[in-house]
This record gives C-alpha cells, sequence and structure tokens, in this order.
C-alpha cells in the first residue's frame, strides 16, 4: 500500500513538473511594451558629439534634477531612466558630462549625500561613462576625455 501510495505521489510531482506541450499565440496586433506604457528602449542612436547625446537623453527619457548649490563645483545633477539603464548628466566646470548604466540607487545616494563631490570621487568616478564610437575623434564640447575633478588631491 505505501510503494503504491509513493508511486502515485511520483507520478504525480513528474507531470505536474513537465513542461507544457502548448504555445502561446503570437502576437496578433496587440501593442508593444512601449505603447502599453513600459520603457523598454531599444539600441542608442550613433552619436557623433556627447553635446548631442546629452540632448537625446534629456528630450527621450524621464528625467529628475536636483539643486546641487551645496556644492562649490558640481553645478548641476540629472538623472534619466531608460529601462533599466541610467544616464547621469553632471555639470561641472561650465560643461555637461554624461554617464550611461548609472543604477537608481547610485543616483539615491547622490542625491542624499552631504557632499556631491566626495560622493561623485567615491561612487560615480571611474566606475561610470558614456563613449561615442571609437571612430569618432573630433572635439566636441562636452569632451569627456578630461576628468574635471581630477585635482592632484
Amino acid at each position: 500500500m505505501r510503494l503504491t501510495f509513493l508511486s502515485i505521489a511520483a507520478l504525480i510531482v513528474l507531470t505536474s513538473c513537465a513542461p507544457s506541450h502548448t504555445q502561446e499565440p503570437e502576437n496578433q496586433g496587440s501593442p508593444s511594451s512601449l505603447e502599453s506604457g513600459e520603457s523598454s528602449p531599444g539600441p542608442e542612436p550613433q552619436f557623433q558629439t556627447y553635446d548631442e547625446a546629452v540632448e537625446y537623453v534629456r528630450s527621450t527619457y524621464p528625467g529628475e534634477s536636483i539643486d546641487t548649490s551645496r556644492s562649490s563645483w558640481i553645478t548641476g545633477a540629472e538623472y534619466f531612466e531608460a529601462g533599466g539603464r541610467g544616464y547621469l548628466i553632471i555639470g561641472m566646470q561650465g560643461k555637461d558630462y554624461i554617464f550611461s548604466g548609472v543604477p537608481p540607487e547610485v543616483w539615491e545616494g547622490f542625491k542624499g549625500a552631504p557632499s556631491l563631490g566626495h560622493y561623485y570621487n567615491e561612487e560615480i568616478r571611474g566606475r561610470y561613462h558614456f563613449d561615442l564610437e571609437s571612430s569618432n575623434t573630433e572635439d566636441n564640447g562636452a569632451d569627456q576625455g578630461d576628468d574635471p575633478t581630477d585635482r592632484g588631491e
């Protein structure tokens, strides 16, 4: 009797774990994820300049900015959520610097930091960046090459 019960139990477990042989119907005119309000961006366009990339991010994704007046050298900070791929734009020394792949937790930490500059140096600088096509070598205004925070300290 016990063997029969165990055999039946094993059969039930095995059949309930077997993959379903029914297929999902193909998408027949249902709205895409972007039409339904989900933020799922496709590949980024290619940019010729960092200024072009900054303008694209600002005009394409929802963003948030904070008051940076408590910092002596960070003049602006904006964060743009792009379907799990965050963009951070920080104003320093009259230029906007763009960083991609910044998690929302880093933005939240930045906003709450007692020192924006210290948080930038510890959590953002050297960890996140935005690269143009490697074939583009022209000078372009919002240059990402020289780090404005490298003060030899």
